[in-house]
C-alpha cells in the first residue's frame, strides 16, 4: 500500500473574518476542500493553506497541526488536545510527522492574504491506511 496523508476540510470561518483554502499539489487525490495526498515512504510533503483576512483591521492567527481522534460521540475530532485518547493501534500521529516547528503564528493586514506552509515527513516504512490530522 502506498501511504496517504489526509488533512481535514477547510472552510470560511464563522469567528474572525477569515477565509482558508488549501493549495493543492500534484499528488493531491482530489480537489474537494481537503488536503489528501499520496506519498512514498520517507517522502517529505509540503502542505499549504492560503489564509485571507476579510476584515478591515489587522488580525493575528495561530495555526497548529493536530492528530485526528474519535470523540466521545464517535465523530472525527481535529481540535488540539493535550490528552489524546490512547489508541494502541495508532502507529503514527500526524502532529509528530510535521517538521519545522509545531505551531505558526501569522499577522495579516486588512484584506491581505498569505500562504502558510508545513512540511510533513511520511513514515519511512510502508503502512496500510490513512494518517489523518488537521491544521487548527
Amino acid at each position: 500500500m502506498i501511504p496517504m496523508m489526509g488533512i481535514g476540510k477547510t472552510n470560511a470561518s464563522q469567528g474572525p473574518s477569515i477565509a482558508v483554502k488549501p493549495n493543492y499539489t500534484k499528488n493531491q487525490i482530489k480537489q474537494d476542500g481537503v488536503i489528501f495526498v499520496q506519498t512514498k515512504p520517507g517522502q517529505t510533503q509540503q502542505i499549504s493553506l492560503n489564509i485571507v483576512n476579510l476584515s478591515k483591521s489587522s488580525q493575528s492567527f495561530s495555526i497548529e497541526p493536530t492528530t485526528a481522534f474519535t470523540s466521545g460521540g464517535g465523530a472525527i475530532a481535529l481540535n488540539p488536545t493535550k490528552n489524546l485518547p490512547v489508541d494502541k493501534t495508532l502507529k503514527y500521529k500526524f502532529k509528530d510527522l510535521v517538521q519545522d516547528g509545531k505551531k505558526q503564528t501569522i499577522n495579516l493586514g486588512p484584506n491581505k492574504s498569505t500562504n502558510v506552509n508545513f512540511n510533513v515527513k511520511a513514515p519511512d516504512k510502508t503502512y496500510n491506511g490513512v494518517i489523518l490530522g488537521g491544521l487548527y
